[in-house]
């Protein structure tokens, strides 16, 4: 259930639903699925992006650790988002 749907059904049970409330709802609920559709696109290609690292191992904390090639800098999969999020900016 996501938060615009919630707030529809909590709103419903306790009857404070009024005709001018439901087209805000309806646009929050758009913009909540063109977010979602934003996150997974942003996903998919940083899942991509890892592919380019695909040399992997962990660090003594168990992090996962990428690089190109063992030879090259490590990165730990949250550097390596910095890293996709300042490249694709």
């Amino acid at each position: 259930m996501t938060a615009v749907e919630w707030l529809y059904k909590t709103l419903h049970e306790q009857n404070y639903i009024y005709e001018d409330m439901s087209e805000y709802l309806k646009q929050a609920k758009e913009m909540e699925i063109k977010q979602s559709h934003d996150y997974a696109e942003f996903a998919i290609k940083f899942s991509e992006y890892c592919a380019l690292y695909s040399y992997k191992n962990r660090n003594m904390y168990g992090e996962m650790l990428h690089a190109p090639t063992k030879y090259d800098d490590l990165y730990t999969t949250k550097e390596l988002l910095e890293k996709f999020k300042n490249t694709n900016k």
